[in-house]
């Protein structure tokens, strides 16, 4: 496995490979996807070029596209033929549209990024505008007594059309769809607001999970929020078309579809499952989590981490290799991994130290929940999972100051390579150990 596991481990069956799914035929010519996806709307609404006839009144086309937390695989395939159909097939004016970076409450891409975003060939003229979740909002109605702020160039916009990814998300269920307002482009109180779903008195709520859209009450509040904002965008003659994409973990488009948001998400999120659901013989007492793109930062590589942790036997082992070159990644998580620390270094007895931390993080978070404070609820379920010591990781951009507040225990040398440093821990940790390697965060795993 990459040069990684002992062939001998392999060859006896002590290495459980990930039982993949069918391979699907990607789609060979996205424009004629396109136009299908745009004229045949799923859910009760009329195709895109009726919409535009519609709504369009010579104001703003806006697409919201995924930030540099996504793998944007979709978007560089779809955005250039898309606005090429926008352009050319409806006679917008390229001045006219705008493409809308769902930033939510992560910083502004870099030049890079926003490459890695766009892809080439973008028609002359496009403006990109990237959500600042504090600035530039419009009010798009009001929802149980709060002021739903969302982006004023979207809010302003003839006609919205997010270009989504759907993909498995550790609490909103299935991300893409809805969650291009919110949290994509909605004002931080709102986005807050949302967030604070995921949580009840123990920690994490019932069906807050990979995968699960029915009974997330983080879902069901993006449904109630996301619904007012588009009766309003309605009542102000505004329209609101869905198309959504579906990557298969080799990058490949798998699936395209068009109408409204819901109906569209839903459709997604169904088959979403013969492309990312992944099987396992049974859980292994050891599991190794890359994290791709998100490994930027250990606030992103925590979904490789949860994916692993869905998978392995409680008290197992998990091994975080995640670069972080922009170190830990969110302030608040810092914050109250730091409280947890501190909580933990009260208590001589492992198991009673992570149950102190986490009623104290949790206590913290009701009283006064910020975005980024959820990451250390999760980590501290994790930890209480595999157990203290459990949790492992090799990773180069950690400072000094981090890992003092992080459950980890650091493999090998920043600097040595990171091949170097897996064979390593394997040899030292996993030996005797069933073992597998979950290489992409947005797996959902399931034990047959």
């Amino acid at each position: 496995m990459s040069g990684f596991i002992p062939r001998e481990w392999i060859d006896s069956g002590r290495y459980l490979p990930l039982i993949m799914p069918k391979k699907i035929a990607p789609i060979s010519d996205t424009a004629s996807a396109l136009a299908r996806a745009v004229e045949n709307p799923i859910g009760d609404t009329v195709p895109l070029k009726a919409m535009l006839r519609n709504c369009f009144k010579g104001g703003d086309i806006a697409i919201l596209v995924d930030d540099y937390t996504r793998p944007n695989d979709h978007t560089r395939k779809l955005l250039p033929p898309f606005l090429e159909l926008l352009t050319r097939g409806y006679g917008i004016p390229p001045e006219r549209v705008k493409i809308v970076v769902c930033a939510g409450t992560h910083r502004a891409p870099t030049p890079a990024e926003m490459k890695r975003i766009m892809g080439e060939g973008l028609v002359s003229g496009v403006a990109i505008v990237v959500h600042d979740c504090q600035k530039d909002l419009a009010r798009a109605g009001t929802l149980e007594g709060r002021p739903l702020m969302i982006n004023r160039v979207a809010f302003g916009a003839d006609v919205v059309i997010p270009l989504t990814d759907i993909d498995n998300h550790y609490f909103a269920g299935v991300a893409g769809g809805p969650k291009s307002f919110c949290p994509g482009i909605c004002g931080k109180e709102i986005i807050t607001w949302e967030h604070l779903h995921m949580f009840d008195d123990e920690g994490f709520a019932d069906n807050v999970a990979l995968g699960v859209l029915d009974g997330n009450p983080v879902y069901e509040c993006k449904k109630r929020i996301v619904g007012t904002i588009i009766a309003e965008m309605t009542k102000h003659g505004r329209g609101v078309y869905c198309l959504a994409a579906i990557t298969d973990p080799e990058g490949d488009l798998v699936y395209l579809e068009g109408g409204e948001i819901f109906a569209v998400h839903r459709a997604a999120a169904r088959r979403l499952k013969n492309v990312w659901t992944v099987k396992l013989a049974r859980r292994p007492e050891a599991v190794i989590a890359g994290a791709g793109t998100l490994g930027v930062n250990l606030y992103q590589a925590g979904k490789a981490i949860h994916a692993a942790y869905t998978a392995v036997t409680r008290g197992g082992l998990i091994l975080a290799a995640v670069p972080c070159t922009e170190g830990l990644g969110d302030e608040e998580f810092r914050k109250l991994m730091a409280l947890a620390a501190g909580a933990m270094a009260r208590h001589t007895d492992h198991a009673r130290a992570i149950e102190a931390a986490r009623c104290k993080v949790i206590e913290d978070v009701r009283q006064d929940f910020k975005i980024g404070k959820q990451k250390a609820v999760d980590f501290l379920r994790i930890l209480e999972h595999v157990g203290w010591g459990h949790l492992h990781i090799i990773q180069d951009g950690l400072t000094a100051d981090d890992r003092k507040v992080l459950p980890f225990v650091f493999w090998g040398a920043p600097g040595e390579p990171a091949l170097a440093r897996l064979k390593g821990w394997v040899k030292c940790h996993a030996k005797g150990k069933e073992i597998t390697v979950i290489d992409n965060p947005g797996y959902v795993v399931e034990i047959q």
